[in-house]
């Protein structure tokens, strides 16, 4: 492997992408297009997203009724090259 391949693939890292919310406030809107998704958290590699998103959904403080259980249960994995990830916004924690 020649040395600009290698630092190409340093370049990719992986988010914690969670759908937006509906318009119902108890849901999220998994079918959304990746671009409307919010970036949760980056990671280094696929492994520690997704250790971190089982993690989240063993999480007992969730209640079945509100968008938060359904965001982190739809919540995906997502490779920082993926052709649909380009002009996701960051979280932004409401006020």
């Amino acid at each position: 492997m020649k040395l600009r391949h290698g630092a190409a693939l340093a370049l990719i890292g992986w988010y914690l992408m969670v759908p937006p919310y509906a318009a119902n406030i108890y849901s999220c809107d998994k079918n959304a297009p990746l671009s409307n998704w919010l970036k949760f958290k980056s990671f280094e590699s696929e492994p520690a997203c997704r250790e971190y998103l089982d993690m989240m959904r063993s999480s007992k403080g969730f209640s079945r009724d509100s968008a938060t259980y359904y965001r982190t249960f739809y919540s995906k994995c997502i490779s920082s090259d993926d052709p649909g990830f380009k002009q996701i916004r960051p979280l932004q924690r409401p006020n």
